[in-house]
């Protein structure tokens, strides 16, 4: 049943997959996942109700879990609950040290046998997907608490999509900017860092701030297509074709 609702939402089919999702929990209703992945397509389906009162069980369950806290963050974060969004990051920040450790710990059993996963999920992911787990695993690989710098990113992350569903433009970019310091190479930081900066007219900053998403990700297509649009609201065209025929041939 699982199986089938993960096929059912690929395909389009929502409400059939939440169906094939409840009858699953029927059978194992002590399975967090299949109470996460049901919450997140009520949420999308606009059940957001239940959908929150799904995760808010999960997480008095299990509270440190990193998984959920940030799944439960996002889904906040989008609703514009920005009170319960902005307290569910931190939430989410605790429990990162804790969750480096123990994906330390599996990585460090399973490293070959996730690379291998990887290697042939690449063909159905985007590059720079596959890039970002790559380095995520490289770290968790490494040892300790290097992935902890990385995880409590996402929860810095996730406040800055609550302040800008929020209006404030410039407590995302601060949030931002914090995500940036615990994990400066990660493109995508960058990239989101760019919109506020946009939104408040600084296309100089944004600019700049893309140019550094794409010193670590030169084919980072939504990278590249943004700084294609502030090159035509500047007027300088033919940068603007060169950017869009880059992502073009990617």
């Amino acid at each position: 049943r699982a199986s089938e609702a993960e096929i059912l939402q690929m395909t389009g089919h929502a409400d059939a997959a939440i169906k094939s999702l409840r009858d699953a929990i029927t059978v194992i209703p002590e399975e967090p996942r299949l109470r996460l992945s049901l919450a997140q397509l009520l949420f999308y389906r606009g059940q957001s109700a239940e959908a929150f009162t799904i995760l808010d069980e999960l997480v008095k369950k299990s509270p440190s879990d990193f998984g959920i806290l940030s799944i439960r963050t996002v889904l906040l974060a989008q609703s514009g609950d920005l009170e319960r969004a902005l307290a569910s990051a931190d939430d989410l920040e605790a429990a990162s040290v804790p969750a480096a450790e123990e994906l330390g710990r599996i990585s460090a059993i399973n490293s070959v046998h996730i690379r291998e996963r990887l290697a042939r999920s690449a063909a159905r992911l985007n590059r720079v997907d596959v890039e970002d787990v790559s380095r995520f695993l490289r770290l968790a690989t490494e040892g300790g608490t290097s992935l902890a710098g990385p995880l409590r990113a996402e929860a810095f992350a996730a406040r800055s999509v609550a302040y800008l569903r929020a209006g404030d433009r410039d407590k995302a970019i601060v949030a931002l900017d914090r995500a940036i310091e615990y994990d400066p190479a990660r493109a995508a930081l960058w990239r989101a860092r760019a919109l506020p900066l946009l939104g408040k007219g600084d296309r100089a900053g944004a600019r700049a701030t893309l140019e550094q998403a794409l010193a670590l990700e030169p084919n980072d297509a939504p990278s590249l297509s943004l700084r294609a649009r502030i090159h035509l609201e500047e007027g300088d065209v033919e940068a603007a074709l060169k950017d869009t025929e880059r992502v073009e041939q990617l």
